[in-house]
């Protein structure tokens, strides 16, 4: 009566021991890219949930001091504004051993308004035609209230 059984029994206990020791094992994780005007990096583990609040070191290229570093977001994300074209090489710890690394090649830089010229033109254009709106108001209140 127990021959039949015994091959059942056993691979329903190797069923429930493979389900409950996937999860332990699940030490990979995953990242991606995204491109913009800021390059950004969403890391997670294998299962999906996102690599939260975990150390990130962002390398120009063969660099060995890092060009910046922080932590993703609860999301695991993490954006930076490359400063010149190349290859930038990004690792994501979390301090429990997991560590995602990956590299990505920049064809632009990130623009700040102080070095574009044309944004700097047009924010002093701007700054300029409010102090002169400014002048005009205040001479016409002035002339309202003390008419000669």
């Amino acid at each position: 009566m127990w021959k039949p059984w015994w091959p059942l029994l056993l691979l329903s206990c190797l069923n429930l021991v493979l389900v409950f020791a996937s999860s332990p094992l699940a030490h990979g994780v995953r990242g991606r890219f995204y491109h913009g005007p800021f390059l950004g990096l969403e890391a997670a583990y294998s299962d999906g949930t996102p690599m939260s609040y975990a150390r990130t070191k962002v390398f120009y290229d063969q660099e060995k001091i890092p060009f910046q570093t922080g932590v993703t977001d609860r999301n695991g994300r993490f954006l930076f504004a490359p400063d010149r074209p190349g290859r930038y090489r990004v690792i994501v710890e979390d301090g429990e051993g997991h560590r995602l690394e990956m590299e990505l090649t920049s064809q632009k830089t990130a623009q700040s308004p102080a070095k574009n010229p044309r944004n700097f033109l047009i924010l002093s254009g701007q700054a300029l035609l409010g102090l002169i709106l400014i002048f005009v108001f205040f001479k016409a209140l002035k002339r309202l209230l003390h008419p000669s």
